[in-house]
């Protein structure tokens, strides 16, 4: 999960809150605040967010989510 700014989004490892997928190629993830680096991220404040899918030990990414936004906790 990712902070996004006007002028864009983080960068890979910039990270705020991450879940391994232990290489699955199907499945689904949850994040919450038991996420590796969620105990100080989670759950997250208003602000505009994304999600990146990076590849196995890596910080190159090969998905990303829309933008979003969360207007409240």
């Amino acid at each position: 999960m990712y902070r996004c700014e006007k002028n864009g989004c983080a960068d890979n490892g910039d990270y705020l809150i991450y879940a391994y997928t232990k290489a699955a190629v199907e499945g689904s993830v949850t994040i919450d605040a038991t996420s590796i680096a969620g105990a100080e991220s989670f759950p997250l404040g208003p602000g505009r967010y994304a999600m990146r899918l990076l590849t196995d030990d890596s910080y190159e990414d090969i998905a990303t989510s829309q933008e979003f936004v969360i207007t409240a906790r």
